[in-house]
């Protein structure tokens, strides 16, 4: 099962997808330190650091499988 993450920070929520047996194969977040933190944690993976509002959506791999994390307020 292929998997994007979306506002991936340092990678948590894609290490679990991984423990689950899934690939992660994109993952996407505006903060260039968290997709910095991103890449050391998950370096197979294409990253982009991007504003997600402005995201060209045909440039995203195929996947089965959109992680989105919520933030709490």
């Amino acid at each position: 099962m292929t998997t994007v993450d979306l506002f991936a920070g340092a990678g948590g929520f894609s290490t679990g997808a991984e423990m689950a047996g899934a690939r992660v194969v994109w993952a996407a977040n505006h903060w260039p330190l968290a997709v910095e933190y991103h890449a050391i944690n998950h370096p197979s993976v294409q990253h982009v650091c991007q504003d997600l509002h402005q995201a060209d959506w045909s440039l995203v791999p195929r996947h089965d499988l959109m992680l989105v994390a919520r933030q709490q307020h």
